[in-house]
C-alpha cells in the first residue's frame, strides 16, 4: 500500500468514526483545569429528563462539565478546590439581589417587632421620640397585639395616652 492510498484510507476511517468522536462522553473528552470541582454527591441536574449525576466542574464562574467523577477527574489540575460533597446533595441554584423600596421606609420608624410587653413597647417608644424630637409623627412598625392582652390596646394604655404631648399622639388634625 503506498503512503497516498494509506493516507486516504486513513482519512476515510477518521471520516467515518467523527460522528462517534462527537457523540463520546464528556469523559472522554481531555479538560481544562477548573477552578473548583464538586465530587461525590447527588447532583440534581433539573434538565428535561430530572436526571441525576454526581459531580460539577466550575472554571471562571460557569458549569463547564456535570457528570461521574471519574469525569470530573480530567477537569482537576494542581489549583483546582476540591468540595467533596460526602453523598449530600448539590442544586442548581440562583441568587438574586434586589430590595422592596418600602422596606427602606421602614429605617425611619420605631422598631417593635418581638417585643411582647407593653412596658418595654412603650419604653422604645419613648426613646424613639426624644431621640427624634425633629420629628411630629411617631410611626412604628412590627408590634406584637400580644403586647395589649388579655384586653387589646385601649386608648387609656397606649402610648400616646401615657407620654405624646399634642400632634405626636396622631395624625396631624385634618383642616
Amino acid at each position: 500500500m503506498s503512503d497516498r492510498t494509506a493516507i486516504t484510507a486513513g482519512a476515510c476511517a477518521l471520516a467515518a468514526l467523527w460522528p462517534l468522536v462527537l457523540a463520546a462522553p464528556p469523559e472522554a473528552a481531555a479538560a481544562e483545569p477548573a477552578d473548583l470541582v464538586f465530587r461525590n454527591g447527588g447532583v440534581y441536574t433539573v434538565d428535561a429528563a430530572r436526571s441525576w449525576t454526581e459531580a460539577v466542574a466550575v472554571s471562571e464562574g460557569r458549569i463547564a462539565y456535570v457528570g461521574t467523577n471519574a469525569g470530573a477527574e480530567s477537569h482537576v489540575g494542581p489549583a483546582t478546590r476540591i468540595v467533596d460533597l460526602a453523598g449530600r446533595m448539590l442544586l442548581p441554584g440562583f441568587q438574586d439581589s434586589h430590595l422592596h423600596p418600602g422596606g427602606g421606609l421602614d429605617l425611619g420608624k420605631v422598631r417593635l417587632h418581638g417585643v411582647f410587653d407593653r412596658e418595654e413597647l412603650f419604653r422604645r417608644i419613648a426613646a424613639w421620640a426624644e431621640a427624634h424630637p425633629e420629628r411630629t409623627w411617631i410611626e412604628g412598625r412590627g408590634w406584637e397585639a400580644g403586647a395589649f392582652k388579655p384586653r387589646g390596646v385601649s386608648r387609656s394604655s397606649s402610648p400616646g395616652a401615657r407620654r405624646c404631648p399634642g400632634e405626636r399622639c396622631g395624625p396631624p388634625a385634618s383642616s
